[in-house]
C-alpha cells in the first residue's frame, strides 16, 4: 500500500512539469501522463518482480545445488575413508604376516643351532 501511494505521489509530482513543458496545453497531458506512469509502473513492477520472484527462485536453486554438492562431497569422503581403512587394514595384516614369518625363521634358526 505504501509503495502504491508513493508511486501515485511520485507520478503526480512528475505530471506537473509535463503540463508546464507542453506550454500549458492540457490536451497532451493525458498522453504524457499515461506515458510517464507506464514507464514508472514498469520500473516498479520490474523491481517488485525481481525482489519477490526472481531472487527467491535463484536462492532456492543455489541452495539446492549447494546441498547436492555437499552431499556428493560427503559421499566421496566416506568412500575415501572406507578405501583408506581397507588399505590400512591390508598393510597391518601384511606387517603381522611378516612379523610372524620372521619369528618362525628365527625359531627355526635357533632350533638348528641347538641341535
Amino acid at each position: 500500500m505504501k509503495l502504491a501511494c508513493a508511486w501515485v505521489i511520485g507520478a503526480s509530482i512528475t505530471a506537473v512539469p509535463l503540463a508546464v513543458d507542453t506550454g500549458g496545453s492540457m490536451a497532451d497531458l493525458p498522453l504524457q501522463l499515461v506515458s510517464q506512469l507506464g514507464g514508472m509502473g514498469f520500473v516498479v513492477w520490474f523491481a517488485w518482480y525481481t525482489i519477490t520472484r526472481t531472487l527467491p527462485t535463484l536462492a532456492e536453486k543455489y541452495d539446492a545445488g549447494l546441498r547436492a554438492a555437499l552431499a556428493e562431497a560427503k559421499a566421496a569422503r566416506e568412500e575415501f575413508r572406507a578405501e583408506l581403512t581397507r588399505i590400512l587394514d591390508a598393510h597391518a595384516k601384511a606387517a603381522n604376516d611378516l612379523a610372524t614369518a620372521v619369528r618362525d625363521m628365527v625359531s627355526h634358526c635357533q632350533k638348528r643351532q641347538v641341535g
